[in-house]
């Protein structure tokens, strides 16, 4: 893990349209976040940190819980899902420190997506794979010998969902956590199931590759779109 990238935080102020912004290219991931205050001055530092050697980072993620963001999910080329506590110290500056390396995926991680509550983490690949991820509460202290990593808490894959024959790009999760939509290089998007782990229905609309997927706040609409136009 030579590689080093650059986490940019910026503070914004509360009449911004977004709370919370991200925009990953490359190994380089820049992090905007609200701070909810009135009017500030726009804050921002670069800590360097390691993320996944000299591989590109495909999709990141924040995990929400009662409010408050507690990590970061990062996946890419290099095959693992990354998870990282996010925080600011006393002085106002980020903090980023390692917690836990997720291993399951055989080829890249394309998206990587925390459900609404932040119990579940979802990520697919390039194998036509989604997997659904769950902290153990056991804990973690595992050490990693190949990366040479101590794992701070462990998480495992307790469900796979199969149903698209080529790459999975992008996932959506209904607001209720109960369903999953995923879009794939297949020309296709699915609904899922995920208490059951089953498919609901396969749309076949697309005459090319889905590339993104997203679902109406209110719980009454989903979108996709492709590059057929």
């Amino acid at each position: 893990m030579a590689c080093k990238a650059t986490l940019l935080c910026a503070c914004l102020t509360r009449d911004s349209v977004v709370n919370q912004r991200l925009v990953s290219f490359h190994c380089r991931i820049c992090i905007f976040s609200d701070f909810l205050k009135a009017l500030r001055v726009m804050k921002v530092n670069t800590p360097q940190i390691s993320w996944h050697g000299r591989d590109p980072v495909y999709s990141i993620d924040f995990q929400h819980c009662n409010g408050s963001v507690r990590r970061l999910a990062s996946a890419g080329v290099d095959t693992y899902v990354r998870l990282w506590y996010v925080g600011i110290d006393e002085n106002g500056e980020t903090t980023v420190d390692f917690a836990a390396n997720l291993k399951r995926h055989a080829k890249s991680v394309n998206v990587v997506r925390f459900s609404p509550s932040g119990d579940i983490l979802a990520s697919g690949d390039d194998d036509a794979a989604i997997y659904l991820w769950k902290k153990n509460d056991n804990g973690g202290s595992l050490f990693d010998e190949e990366e040479e990593v101590e794992n701070k808490e462990s998480w495992t894959a307790y469900k796979l969902l199969r149903g698209h024959l080529e790459d999975v790009y992008d996932l959506a999760w209904s607001p209720d956590g109960q369903h999953l939509l995923s879009g794939s290089v297949d020309n296709t998007a699915v609904l899922w199931d995920v208490p059951l782990a089953k498919k609901v229905k396969v749309f076949t609309d697309h005459k090319s590759f889905v590339q993104g997927v997203a679902w109406d706040p209110k719980n009454q609409y989903f979108v996709t779109n492709s590059c057929d136009r």
